[in-house]
């Protein structure tokens, strides 16, 4: 009976622990996603590309028309607007043609930084060029405290030439921040890329921000020909427009120009072009339009200002150095009228010479059109009635 009562009880046993076990469950933890390294930063447009820095952000344009817009911040990074720390703009901008040549734009960002205009001589000698996959770039740097800057400024500025265009590339702010940013603005030049053929520009030119403009000596707002002195139009003039004394259709607007008011060739800036003589010399008519606001009308009054060598307005300025002329068919401009002084031709080997400015600025149609005399003081003077009277011939269709 033993053996049988062990068989018996192991039996049993078995049993037993059959009917306790169980299937357990383990929750194993998923490996750790493996760190992304993120790529570089890249914008795109339908012509071109980069690779954008550590530390520089996307910021808003102010124009609205840039192709790039970025802030460069100091060590102290965000709180940069609350602390006042360090920062730099940096822009991206394109335009049709040249945009009045090298000198005109070095002498227009010099200004920037409250350097006084430079010679051709001198330009040779300040401009350095960048060797890039895009292409061979000028570069210029300057450092220098505008009117009214509370501190020195620096500016790291290059342009790249296409056959129909020219880039801008401009990193502007505090002087030791932009000092640091050197090899940062050179890596971001050899990441450019384009497009294989850049498109053609067609229509009337649409300029990409009212900074990076020309400021010489008689020019439009946005950049063209010169006063006439009996030399050849250059390649990127459009035919001559028709007669002076007739009604010239341009960018949804219409116009009548006094009959002693001369056409001139357009360029690739402006939609109407003029120019009027008289003994005291010649001063020269434009006309241009941007989409949309074209950086504001405090800005743009103070760019004009900057020409003539004239301190900016602050925002409460305005209103008592503006006038409002109601136009035709509801149209309201905002009307100047600045006397000053700018560099004579260069040609001529002139000096800085006394100028006067008439500008009016109009808003239509998702545009901002700006119409600019310019010449001597005597000249603009006798015009004035004559200016404000074509303004009112101004019709939208």
């Amino acid at each position: 009976m033993r053996p049988r009562l062990l068989l018996l009880c192991a039996a049993a046993a078995l049993l037993a622990s059959c009917r306790d076990e169980s299937i357990s469950t383990y929750r194993v933890p998923k490996d750790a996603p493996s760190p992304v390294v993120p790529a570089p930063a890249t914008a795109a447009t339908s012509d071109i590309t980069w690779i954008l820095p550590a530390g520089w952000t996307t910021q808003p344009d102010p124009s609205g028309m840039r192709k790039g817009s970025f802030l460069v911040s100091g060590a102290d990074g965000a709180k940069a607007d609350s602390v006042g720390g360090a920062k730099a703009d940096m822009s991206v901008t394109a335009f049709p043609g040249d945009v009045g040549g090298d000198l005109a734009n070095v002498n227009r960002w010099r200004g920037q930084v409250g350097l006084a205009p430079i010679d051709d001589a001198a330009l040779a000698q300040a401009v350095q060029t960048i060797d890039a996959p895009a292409g061979k770039f000028s570069f210029i740097e300057l450092s220098g405290t505008a009117s009214g800057a509370q501190k020195p400024e620096r500016l790291l500025g290059a342009w790249l030439q296409q056959p129909d265009r020219r880039w801008f590339f401009k990193l502007k702010g505090d002087d030791a921040l932009v000092t640091a940013q050197h090899d940062a603005f050179f890596a971001f030049l050899k990441s450019v890329s384009f497009a294989a053929a850049p498109p053609a520009v067609a229509g009337p030119a649409k300029a990409q921000s009212t900074n990076d403009l020309p400021k010489a000596p008689f020019a439009p707002f946005a950049g063209g020909a010169m006063p006439d002195t009996g030399t050849t139009p250059d390649a990127n003039s459009a035919p001559a427009p028709a007669p002076a004394d007739s009604t010239t259709p341009q960018a949804s607007l219409t116009w009548t120009a006094p009959a002693d008011w001369q056409a001139k060739p357009l360029s690739t800036m402006r939609i109407g072009s003029f120019a009027v003589s008289s003994d005291a010399g010649t001063a020269d008519i434009s006309i241009v339009a941007f989409p949309g606001e074209a950086g504001g009308l405090l800005a743009n009054i103070n760019r004009w200002r900057g020409q003539l060598g004239l301190a900016p307005l602050a925002e409460g300025d305005l209103a008592s150095a503006t006038t409002m002329l109601d136009g035709a068919g509801g149209l309201h401009f905002t009307v100047v009228d600045l006397s000053g002084q700018t560099a004579g031709a260069e040609s001529s080997g002139a000096g800085v010479t006394p100028a006067r400015m008439l500008g009016a600025i109009l808003s239509f149609g998702g545009q901002t059109y700006f119409f600019k005399l310019t010449g001597p003081d005597a000249l603009v003077a006798r015009e004035k009635t004559t200016f404000l009277d074509f303004l009112k011939t101004v019709k939208a269709p």
